[in-house]
């Protein structure tokens, strides 16, 4: 009966382990979308940024 008992505690203790790396998974997941949206409103800002000084410069020019 105490073996029954032992594997019984293995059990739930790997369903938490489970229940926890699944759970890291998606905290992970989600701080990358993040990161990458981020970067990405970064890339549309700089090519804003960049057109305005170019059609400033060109306009000096004229």
């Amino acid at each position: 009966m105490k073996a029954k008992g032992l594997l019984d505690h293995d059990i739930i203790n790997t369903t938490n382990s489970g229940l926890l790396n699944s759970l890291a998974t998606v905290i992970v997941l989600q701080l990358l979308f993040v990161i990458m949206l981020f970067l990405v409103a970064l890339a549309i800002y700089h090519l804003i940024v960049e057109f305005r000084a170019w059609r400033v410069l060109s306009k000096k020019d004229k």
